[in-house]
């Protein structure tokens, strides 16, 4: 993949993104969701793809997955939720499970046949939350480019992880798909990956205010 591209704004904010982000969506001429121009059953899958990416690298971790669920409508919206565990390392678990969503999408497009560099933009623009979180809980914060650590070492790190439970994504996309929210309980029973007890001080990871930071 190329390096950075820093030519994309992002409300108000410089939002450097691996893939080129098109002219004609930089102009406001088509918005994400006409230049992902993926049919309804598609748009689903890859969303369910994102945040299973999410929860199942939390699950896989030893965190406890609370809920997944996707929403039927035009802008691929869906949450992942997790539960402090007080597993070793947890920030650092938490920050590998949140940049596992946009690889998570990016590799399902992959491989239904349906990657262009237009809707890898878009998984990574549609990824603002999930950057801006693991921005701010990871130490040293990591760059876009040089001058610190890469963000993309986040990527790489997920890449690896997710290799580890793909079988068990796929496994359980169309499931999310057809129902739309699962439970931890179901998740874990659908995959085999264990629910363990939330451990004494509960964290909801998708919106992390962690004490300690993610040391890559």
């Amino acid at each position: 993949m190329s390096a950075w591209h820093h030519d994309v704004t992002l409300f108000g904010e410089p939002y450097p993104t691996r893939n080129p982000v098109p002219d004609h969506f930089r102009t406001g001429d088509v918005t994400a969701d006409e230049l992902m121009g993926l049919p309804r059953e598609q748009r689903l899958a890859a969303t369910a793809a994102h945040e299973l990416g999410h929860a199942l690298l939390w699950a896989a971790a030893g965190l406890r997955v609370g809920r997944v669920s996707i929403v039927d409508d035009d802008h691929r919206s869906g949450h992942a939720m997790a539960l402090s565990t007080g597993v070793p390392d947890e920030a650092r678990l938490l920050a590998v499970g949140t940049a596992g969503g946009e690889r998570a999408e990016d590799r399902w497009l992959r491989e239904a046949g349906l990657w262009t560099p237009d809707r890898a933009a878009v998984v990574e623009l549609s990824a603002h939350g999930d950057r801006a979180r693991l921005l701010d809980c990871t130490s040293p914060r990591p760059v876009f480019g040089t001058g610190g650590p890469d963000f993309a070492v986040l990527h790489d790190m997920a890449d690896e992880a997710l290799d580890r439970v793909w079988g068990r994504l796929m496994g359980a996309l169309p499931v999310l798909v057809r129902r739309q929210a699962l439970t931890g309980q179901q998740l874990a029973s659908i995959t085999g990956l264990p629910l363990p007890a939330p451990g004494p001080c509960r964290i909801y990871l998708d919106k992390p205010e962690l004490s300690e930071r993610a040391v890559l």
